[in-house]
């Protein structure tokens, strides 16, 4: 996937011809807080409702103010992952894509971003979410991969949160297809596995407690 397919044809965009209150009008009725500026197709930066706000007279032109976010835009053939750390750091909610030439092809909204990247990582799929802390030399995701498929339950999406510390250990999150891992998570602490966290919406069984419920029923025989 690229971030061509990720744009969003029904944002609307404003010219430097358009009035202060028409972009304001049009801002209302897209539901959002910024608009890209375009000039003959080319992408000239965005205009916030905030900037609008300032604004004294309602009738002023967009060609008068300076827009914001010039240096902000995302290419055809990016990768959505990168749209992330582009919104985190511009704050806004929508992105401008643009061609090898600067030329406009439509706006992306963050709402779109997230829903494709759910998808992606399978966030909606019934199953379990596996934390396991994991420094850098230890990390292997075929081996992780191959450990909880010999129980049975199948890897769906993985996040790797690289700590900014080498004192710090990494977080491995994994999205399994199963809600009762009991049995994964005790392969994976066999093989040296430190678990930090698991959620799922039934319980994870105590795996100790299932050996010790055997042998009382071994004895009682």
């Amino acid at each position: 996937m690229v971030v061509a397919e990720l744009i969003n044809y029904t944002i609307p965009t404003l010219k430097p011809t358009d009035t202060v209150e028409k972009a304001i009008e049009m801002m209302e009725l897209a539901n959002v807080k910024q608009l890209i500026l375009t000039e003959d197709n080319i992408y000239r930066g965005m205009i916030s409702l905030e900037l609008l706000e300032y604004q004294d007279d309602e009738q002023t032109l967009l060609m008068d103010l300076i827009p914001e976010y010039e240096n902000i835009f995302v290419k055809l053939n990016q990768h959505p992952f990168e749209l992330i750390g582009i919104f985190q750091q511009s704050d806004t909610e929508i992105i401008a894509v643009v061609d090898n030439d600067f030329a406009f092809k439509g706006s992306i909204a963050k709402i779109d971003v997230l829903n494709s990247l759910s998808n992606q990582l399978a966030a909606n799929e019934l199953g379990a979410i596996l934390e396991i802390k994991i420094k850098d030399l230890d990390y292997s995701l075929a081996e992780i991969a191959r450990l909880v498929e010999s129980n049975g339950t199948k890897v769906l999406s993985s996040l790797l949160n690289k700590s900014d510390s080498e004192e710090r250990d990494n977080i491995l999150t994994l999205k399994l297809n199963k809600q009762d891992i009991s049995h994964t998570i005790a392969t994976l602490e066999r093989f040296g596995y430190e678990i930090l966290a698991t959620f799922a919406s039934e319980p994870i069984k105590s795996v100790e407690k299932e050996r010790y419920d055997m042998l009382i029923k071994y004895l009682e025989i």
